[in-house]
């Protein structure tokens, strides 16, 4: 690890049901985190044991408030959601890192799940640094809410586009390190 800093601990938690991240994508992220080692990671039965304690699903983690429940049950610094993403016809897996005490969106990605296992060491970059956000004074950040993108008129058939968009937005927002796009 680093010196003169203590690792954070990381909570990798995947959606269940239909938005139930590809298997691979998770073992290359995990891996990847676990050979950078930044992060300490919660333990995959630790979650699950948490989840049965508390009578809840891994589906429940796709709403914000969702999210802050999470944080307040799951013991980590940051949590790790992935799922697949809706709204196109390219098979993609989306990633979500959120501060656990707060539940701010702290940073947000797209891979296409033919990039994986290849992406895993790219994106465990980019989650570290995104992690480095929770690093900034709260007084010192900038809150964005987004709120959605829809085409004009329905019939034309831009609402995939105007999903994609608003998924674009998020992700090059969420990048800058004062900026916490908000759920």
């Amino acid at each position: 690890g680093e010196s003169g800093t203590t690792k954070r601990t990381l909570a990798l938690i995947e959606s269940g049901g239909e938005r139930q991240a590809l298997p691979a994508a998770r073992g290359a992220i995990e891996a990847a985190l676990i050979t950078r080692d930044r992060f300490a990671l919660v333990e995959r039965e630790q979650i699950d044991r948490i989840l049965s304690e508390q009578q809840l699903s891994l589906a429940d983690w796709t709403t914000a408030a969702s999210r802050v429940k999470a944080g307040q049950v799951i013991s980590a610094d940051v949590m790790l959601f992935l799922q697949s993403a809706r709204g196109t016809n390219l098979p993609l897996t989306r990633l979500s890192l959120t501060e656990s005490r707060t539940g701010i969106l702290l940073g947000s990605w797209l891979a296409e799940n033919k990039a994986f296992p290849a992406a895993g060491e790219e994106l465990a970059g980019q989650i570290e640094e995104a992690a480095e956000k929770t690093r900034v004074p709260p007084e010192s950040r900038h809150l964005l809410g987004l709120l959605d993108f829809r085409g004009e008129e329905s019939d034309l058939g831009l609402e995939d586009w105007a999903s994609v968009l608003g998924e674009l937005v998020v992700t090059v927002l969420a990048r800058v390190p004062s900026i916490i796009v908000l759920d």
